[in-house]
Order: C-alpha cells, then structure tokens, then sequence
C-alpha cells in the first residue's frame, strides 16, 4: 500500500497469519460487485433482533458510514484514540467487532464490523458487504477522505485455531494494538485492532477470532486524506 510520511511508533507489519493471509498484505483492494448500499435491515434503526443466533461467519458484515455512531450500539470494552496531522481518530473494541472513527475538518467517517447488524442504524449508510470469503471495497467516504478496505476469513480446526489465537494475543501486546478477550462456552474469542498513522493516511488492521466456528477474520482498511 502506497504511504506518505513516516509512520509514527513501531508501524511494521509482521506476516502473521501467512496461513490465512492469502496474499493481500500492503494490495489495493478494487472495486468489488458484491457490495450493496445498504445491506443491512431496511426501514429499521436501533431494532434489537428477534431471530435465532446464527453461526458468526455468516452473520458478519463490514459497513461504511459517512458521520459518526453513537456508543450506545455498541458494548465497547475498550478504545484508542490519536490525534496526528490534523487529523483524528477513534477505535472501539466489542465483542466480536470494531468501530472506526476518522475525521479531518469537516469530514468524518466511520468503519463497523459487526455480527449484530440488526440493531445499527440504516442512516448515512455507504457502503456494507458480507465478511465470508474474501472482500475488497474502495470508495469516497467523505469530502476529503478516501476509504479502501478488504476482509479475508477462514475457517479453523481447533488446534489451529488455539495456536492463532496464542499467536495472536502475543501480537496484541504492540505499543500500536488495542485488544479484548473473553469467553464463551465453546471457548476464548480474542478481538486484536492496529492503528498505523501516516502523514495523510490512517492505516487499520483488525483480527476477530471467535472460539464457536473457529472463525479468524481479518481486516485491513486505509483512511486517505484528499485535499
């Protein structure tokens, strides 16, 4: 991934994952036709979902909102801020899923990946896909901001699910990484999130590891400031 600048703190990223990576590290992501705006429930916000709980793969979805979202959709359990360049930023941790704040002036815009997308907000809607498979996605999210993300899942047996999520939370002890572990009864999920700051760009790298599916998904995404 082009950057300008020099990064800020300890901004390199290891090859961790190599088995699941896929080849995506530092790669613009392109156009992808599976993207629809909005792919969330029409016609409801701050609805809670009355359906059976379905398996985490498929119930993930990565949107983009122009403008900021309140904390009370979210159970944040932790959170990192940084202000470089003139620009801001803000990251929250849930159980499972992220948010991404960034502004510069006037423009703000937000990422969220989530399993629970029956209880967000349909209003200022980008962009949002579904997170199984591989997923690519670049798009104006703001007046001076540009946004590009791609996601990659897999799916682990037990034993290289454990060995990840070892790996993984070794990894989230970065200066760089925020991190929230918990568990469940199948057993321990870790959430990981990476903030790299750049003289014009914001760099976002998140690991979401869920114990019931043995379900890693990753996700890199670049904030670009367009003046």
């Amino acid at each position: 991934m082009a950057t300008s600048g020099e990064p800020g703190g300890n901004c390199s990223v290891e090859p961790l994952l190599a088995e699941i990576s896929h080849g995506v590290e530092d790669r613009r992501p392109g156009p992808t036709p599976q993207v629809g705006c909005p792919n969330l429930a029409k016609d409801r916000v701050n609805t809670m979902s009355t359906s059976p709980k379905i398996p985490s793969l498929q119930a993930y979805q990565l949107a983009l909102y122009r403008g900021p979202l309140h904390p009370e959709f979210f159970q944040v359990a932790t959170r990192k801020t940084l202000l470089h360049n003139g620009y801001e930023a803000e990251a929250w941790l849930f159980p499972g899923g992220h948010t991404a704040r960034f502004e510069y002036g006037p423009s703000c815009a937000t990422e969220v990946l989530s399993e629970e997308v029956d209880t967000l907000p349909v209003r200022g809607v980008i962009a949002s896909l579904p997170c199984a498979g591989e997923r690519e996605h670049e798009c104006k999210a703001a007046e001076k901001v540009d946004y590009m993300t791609s996601v990659q899942t897999e799916t682990l047996e037990p034993h290289l699910y454990r060995s990840t999520f070892v790996e993984m939370l070794e990894y989230a002890e970065s200066p760089d990484c925020i991190h929230h572990r918990w568990r469940e009864e199948e057993g321990e999920n870790l959430s990981v999130l990476e903030l790299q700051r750049y003289n014009d760009e914001l760099h976002l790298q998140t690991w979401h590891l869920r114990a019931d599916s043995g379900l890693v998904l990753r996700s890199q995404s670049v904030f670009m400031i367009k003046d």
